[in-house]
């Protein structure tokens, strides 16, 4: 593929707008894989109704996957020998750490939100990973994160949804509660005995 710049220069030889082919036709395909896998995690996230869903994890990971992109490509850019495309990187770690305890809270005796701050944080990482030239490795987790957000929701209706449906059943009714076993995975709210 060619390399060509395209560059807008005034009268003056100053360039105010240069672009590159290239990085047009590579921005469609890793900001597309980053998407793409962002999406596959979004929709466990989604079909439950948690917090961050479609819009959020996809927003995050084309987010992560631009900032990798222009940190390794800064140097590409601009001849500076202080273009380290780790530090734009470590931000984006801190940052998501920042967003991911947005989705946290605690309610009653139990906290919620860690999955999908933990799902967040991954999606982040998958587009970092896609951002660097290692989509292979994006493509990995983003399986392997699926794999596991399905498995932990079978999971939680069995562990917490049978053994607590009889017991809770009557108190529900009684209080006019709707409680589902993926909202409260450590039991009925308000029954201090568990």
């Amino acid at each position: 593929m060619n390399n060509t710049v395209h560059e807008f220069i005034n009268d003056n030889n100053i360039s105010y707008i240069s672009f590159s082919l290239n990085y047009i036709i590579y921005g469609f395909i890793k900001l597309g894989i980053s998407l793409l896998l962002s999406l596959i995690i979004s929709i466990e996230r989604e079909l439950h109704s948690h917090p961050g869903g479609m819009c959020t994890h996809t927003l995050v990971g084309i987010g992560s996957c631009l900032f990798t992109m222009t940190s390794v490509h800064l140097r590409d850019k601009y001849d500076v020998n202080t273009a380290d495309p780790a530090r734009i990187c470590a931000q984006i770690v801190s940052g998501m750490g920042f967003l991911g305890s947005a989705t946290i809270f605690k309610s009653n005796n139990y906290v919620k939100g860690i999955n999908t701050a933990a799902s967040l944080w991954i999606s982040a990482a998958i587009s970092m990973a896609i951002g660097a030239d290692l989509w292979e490795l994006g493509l990995v987790a983003s399986l392997f994160t699926l794999v596991i957000l399905l498995l932990n929701n079978r999971y939680k209706k069995f562990r917490y949804g049978k053994k607590k449906k009889n017991d809770n059943n009557d108190i529900r009714l009684e209080e006019g509660l709707n409680y589902d076993a993926e909202n409260a995975p450590y039991g009925h709210e308000n029954n201090d005995s568990d």
